[in-house]
Formats: C-alpha cells, sequence, structure tokens
C-alpha cells in the first residue's frame, strides 16, 4: 500500500525583520509640528558680558541677535502591493495583516536610519568627531568594507562624554546621555572591554556580563543596531547618506548624543487600501508617514561621533 504523504502549513507567515528606531524617541517631541512643512527652532544669540564691579557708566547697550534651526518635515511613502483575491482562499496565513505590519515595521526602519543619519555629526564641524583607539580587529567593519578597523574603547566614550560636558549639557542627569552602535562595534566592545566593564559590574554599575548584555555605560543607554552610521576614512571623516554605496574603506560611525540636544517630529502612518480593484483583481496597500529629526542647535551641539579608525 503506497504512503499518504502530507504537507503541513503554517498559518503565520515569517517576517522581514527591521531595525526599527526606539532610539529616536530620546529626543525632545516636535510632534504636534508634524503637519506643517517647516518647523523653527529658535536659538538664542550672545549674551552680553558680566563685569564685576563696574566702574564704566553708562553701561554699553548691545542688541541680542538670534538665530534658528529650521527643518522640512519628510514624507516616507511606501510603494503599493497588491493582494490578489485567490490568495483570500489558496493561502493558509493572513496576508493583509502581514502586508499592514511589514508596511509599519519598513517605514519605521526608515525614519530610524534618516534620524541616525541626520544625527551624525558632519565634517563641518570636525571638532565633535573623534576616532575609536582599541587593538585593530577584523571583521568590525561595516558591510561592503575590507580590512582592519580600532575597536572602540571606554576611554573613547569617555572623551565624547566631555565633549557634550564642555557644551555645557548635564551629562550627570539620569536618562538624557545615549550611545547608538551597530552590532558589530557592540559585540567587539564587550570582548575588548570585558576586564574594565567587569570591574565596573563589581563596583554595583549597571552591566549584565554574563548574558552578553550592556544596557547602560557610563551612565549612558546604549541602543544597539545591525546597521548605523557610516563615514568615509578621510582625515576629516565625512557622513555617508542613506542608501548611498558601499566602499572598502569606510567605517562605522557610533553617535553619541544628549536627548535635550535633539529633537523628532513624527506622524501617524496612514495605511492607504483599495479593496476589490477593478484593475488588479485584488486588494491593493501602500502607506506614508511624515517625519524629520534634527539638532536643536548649531554646531552640533550635545552630540559627538565616535569614528573607527584605521
Amino acid at each position: 500500500m503506497a504512503d499518504v504523504r502530507t504537507t503541513g502549513y503554517l498559518r503565520v507567515i515569517q517576517d522581514k525583520l527591521f531595525e526599527g528606531y526606539d532610539f529616536v524617541k530620546k529626543s525632545q517631541d516636535l510632534s504636534q509640528f508634524v503637519s506643517n512643512k517647516t518647523v523653527e527652532i529658535p536659538n538664542a544669540g550672545v549674551l552680553p558680558d558680566v563685569i564685576e564691579d563696574r566702574s564704566v557708566f553708562p553701561i554699553p547697550v548691545t542688541q541680542r541677535t538670534d538665530d534658528k534651526q529650521t527643518f522640512d518635515l519628510i514624507e516616507f511613502s511606501l510603494g503599493a502591493v497588491v493582494k490578489k483575491e485567490r490568495d483570500k482562499w489558496e493561502l493558509s496565513y493572513d496576508v493583509r495583516a502581514s502586508i499592514l505590519k511589514q508596511h509599519i515595521d519598513q517605514l519605521n526602519d526608515a525614519i530610524g536610519k534618516r534620524a541616525a543619519y541626520n544625527w551624525g555629526v558632519t565634517d563641518a564641524v570636525s571638532a565633535k568627531i573623534l576616532r575609536t583607539t582599541g587593538t585593530a580587529t577584523a571583521n568590525i567593519a561595516p558591510t561592503g568594507a575590507t580590512g582592519n578597523r580600532k575597536a572602540l574603547l571606554l576611554a573613547d566614550l569617555v572623551k565624547a562624554k566631555a565633549l557634550i560636558h564642555k557644551d555645557n549639557f548635564d551629562v550627570t542627569v539620569q536618562d538624557k546621555m545615549n550611545i547608538l552602535m551597530p552590532a558589530d562595534v557592540y559585540y567587539n566592545f564587550l570582548i575588548e572591554n570585558k576586564t574594565e566593564l567587569n570591574a565596573l559590574q563589581r563596583n554595583g554599575s549597571n552591566y549584565v556580563i554574563p548574558t552578553g548584555a550592556v544596557d547602560v555605560i557610563l551612565g549612558m543607554n546604549v541602543y544597539v543596531k545591525p546597521t548605523s552610521l557610516s563615514y568615509t576614512n578621510d582625515s576629516t571623516p565625512v557622513k555617508k547618506a542613506v542608501g548611498a554605496a558601499s566602499a572598502t574603506t569606510d567605517n562605522h560611525g557610533i553617535l553619541v548624543w544628549h536627548s535635550d540636544a535633539a529633537c523628532n517630529a513624527l506622524g501617524a502612518i496612514k495605511p492607504f487600501v483599495e479593496t476589490d480593484s477593478p484593475v488588479y483583481q485584488g486588494d491593493v496597500y501602500s502607506a506614508q508617514v511624515r517625519f524629520n529629526a534634527v539638532a536643536m542647535r548649531s554646531a552640533y551641539a550635545g552630540f559627538c561621533t565616535i569614528v573607527q579608525a584605521q
């Protein structure tokens, strides 16, 4: 008698995975302005000098000239996807739910990449760009890059935190300092700095070395993504645009920032659905969202980027 062979079908599809944007929330929320084309952030101008034991009168009068930071909202729009009528009957899983969830995840991924890029320090403010100083290590460069990169050290993070403190941000306030680093750098960081991290844990700091998780370093929240910022290897590294072609000399950038130095404006994700389309003989789905994120002050005050050295 012949065997009867059957096929089992999971009722839940394995969706594509995305990086997300959770770190963006560590900034000032300006989402109430998301319906505007442009958002303007006033920046105070130069203040008058303080004079001890003033002897010159009348006091010289100056006029304060204020400045502003502005940014335009960006509309992130997805292409349309059709769910054929037959999919309702022939597939074991809920195609509609999968499409809508993937649209949300994909848009969130895109806004996360845009925020990281916008917050990364530009070469025009070279004093806010540091380089890693650890051991030259293989396999920690960005995808498509080759060769060794110097590891990230605790000392590098201390220098970054000091730069932000010099911008007059209070880096001692709990839950205000943040780090965004790519996974390659993060896991190598645990290896390169294991002695120091273990010592800090013994002294009561918030580390969990046995599980491989470090969620706070030197009072700074840690966010780890498969990818983050990329910079060129020029003497003054240049930030690479989102989606730019990779080069063999590219370096990861580690972003350090104070929550009060950054802002974001995020609208609700708007889904578009056309059911029973006569043109496509199925349901058509798309989505969009309005978003942008920038530094709130000029010259990237409150930010620092640590770029891998070679």
